[in-house]
Parts: C-alpha cells; structure tokens; sequence
C-alpha cells in the first residue's frame, strides 16, 4: 500500500496503485513523505482513520529511503536508457580487454573488442579508448548519484523527528 505522510507522523493518504501518486498531489498539506508500507503496518482507528502500527519515525525514515532510491533512478535513468542492461552487463570484461589492448596487449587475446573491431573495421586501439571513455562517464555519473544517495541516508538516519526526516529530502 502507497501512503502519504505528513510532519505529524499522520497517514493522510493511501493507494493501492503504488504509481498512482507522489508528494507533489499533496502539496496542499504541506511536506509530505511518499513510499509504500506493508498491509501489515497499517490499521485504522475507531473512526476509520488510517494509523501506523509501531514507531512513525522509524516509517518515516522508511518512506524517505524509498523518495530517495527514486530520486537516484531517475538521477541514473538517462544512462539506463543510452546504455541498455545488455551493454552495461559487458563492460567489466570490455574495460579489462581495453587497458590490455592500450597497453599494448594482442587484439587476438580479446574477446568483445575483436568482434566489434572485425564487423566494424575499426582500429582495436579507438574501440579501446571508447571503451575507457564511456566507462568513465558512467561511473562518474554512478559515483555523483551514490554520494547523493550516501548523504541524504545520513540525513535521514540523523533526523529526530519527522520534519527533519522531511527535510532531508528536501521537503
């Protein structure tokens, strides 16, 4: 279940469609935090209102790690759309055949390189310093996201309460 949850810790919204909403559609309440919670967490109050079971810190904490991990995909979600899953599964062995081929090793030793050199006739060494170059623009923008990541968990994990849970991702 997708809920919504504002400073005071209270459930003021739920969907079952967990795409069906984000913290934006609520602004009229103030900052909220977005994320899903087990059935099992929720229950409802004599008058029907949706409550949390156990500490709402602890939930909202929760909630901010997921806002987070989203906010992270989409930070990463051009790379995963110019280099498909495929590709980036490969570049591991593509980077270790590329230092051995600028290092003077054999094209003949290679496995990925000497394919695309042979259908594409272009020269092992360019292949190789694409190769190098691509893997260094992705882990860049990986290691940018990672550190975002690293900071806001700090954040969150150091929050005392819900508004500075809140807070720290940039409510």
């Amino acid at each position: 279940m997708k809920i919504v949850m504002n400073e005071a810790g209270d459930v003021i919204g739920r969907h079952i469609d967990a795409a069906t909403i984000d913290a934006g559609m609520y602004r009229e309440w103030g900052s909220v935090l977005v994320g899903i919670v087990p059935d099992s967490k929720l229950k409802q109050d004599n008058i029907g209102r949706d409550v949390l079971t156990g500490s709402a810190i602890d939930a909202a904490r929760d909630l901010a790690r997921q806002m987070t991990r989203e906010e992270v995909a989409g930070m990463l979600a051009d790379l995963r759309e110019d280099y498909p899953q495929e590709e980036r599964d490969t570049w591991p062995s593509k980077v270790i055949e590329a230092n051995a081929i600028l290092a003077g090793g054999s094209v003949g030793d290679t496995i990925y390189i000497a394919a695309v050199a042979e259908a594409s006739g272009s020269k092992p060494e360019a292949i190789a310093k694409s190769v190098i170059k691509k893997a260094k623009v992705y882990a860049a923008k990986v290691a940018e996201a990672e550190a975002f990541r690293s900071a806001r968990y700090v954040a969150i994990d150091g929050a005392k309460n819900i508004e500075a849970v809140i807070a720290a991702v940039g409510g």
